[in-house]
């Protein structure tokens, strides 16, 4: 087949007159196509949405319904760690609690929590505390779960502090059958007395 002047001129237009800007060449042409570099960002960006919130409160859904049919569950965990105030140095810490939990639809559970502390399990005046509260537990993907609560921290033994705080937790638990679980923890509380403490542990437990 023939490649005249004429079918140039009905494929491009016609040639520029005298001022104008020449035809584009093909790289400029490929420079000017925002759209599908736009198309694969939107894409990109919608797959890491997914996927983010699979891991967060997605995932296999068949041992989320078979939980969800313990109606009601009770946690005990130990465990020790790192606690640090403002303005009164740091020490070793030291929890002990129970919980318990209803069922509130396949990944969520609220109920209550009775606990002890010791804030500063290594120095010669301990600051310790009982605490209790309320809770609230989400199941996560991955058999990990999370859990945010206010307690109301009552001073114990030389400690006549009655601060409120807030406690924090992310734990794991093996798949497993059976009603009896054990657990891993890692747990961070903020009291809020005269100086706000910070105590974080790590604790295992066992659910049932």
């Amino acid at each position: 087949m023939g490649f005249t002047t004429r079918s140039l001129i009905a494929r491009q237009g016609p040639p520029p007159r005298a001022g104008e800007t020449a035809w584009p060449t093909a790289s400029q042409g490929r420079r000017a196509r925002p759209v599908r570099a736009d198309k694969r960002r939107l894409i990109r960006g919608l797959f890491l949405m997914c996927v983010s919130a699979w891991c967060l409160g997605g995932g296999p859904a068949q041992q989320a319904t078979q939980d969800s049919a313990q109606g009601f569950w009770t946690r005990g965990a130990v465990g020790g760690g790192v606690t640090g105030a403002s303005n009164e140095g740091s020490g070793a810490a030291f929890f002990g609690g129970l919980r318990g939990l209803f069922q509130a639809n396949e990944r969520q559970r609220y109920g209550f929590e009775v606990a002890y502390l010791d804030a500063l399990a290594d120095e010669d005046e301990d600051v310790a505390y009982a605490a209790v509260g309320i809770v609230l537990e989400q199941a996560l993907a991955r058999r990990f779960f999370a859990s945010i609560g206010s307690l109301g921290y009552f001073g114990v033994d030389d400690n006549e502090d009655n601060p409120f705080g807030i406690v924090s937790m992310i734990g794991w638990e093996p798949k497993s059958g059976g009603s009896v679980k054990p657990f891993v923890t890692l747990r961070n509380d903020l009291v809020f007395d005269e100086t706000t403490t910070r105590i974080t542990t790590l604790g295992a437990g066992i659910r049932f």
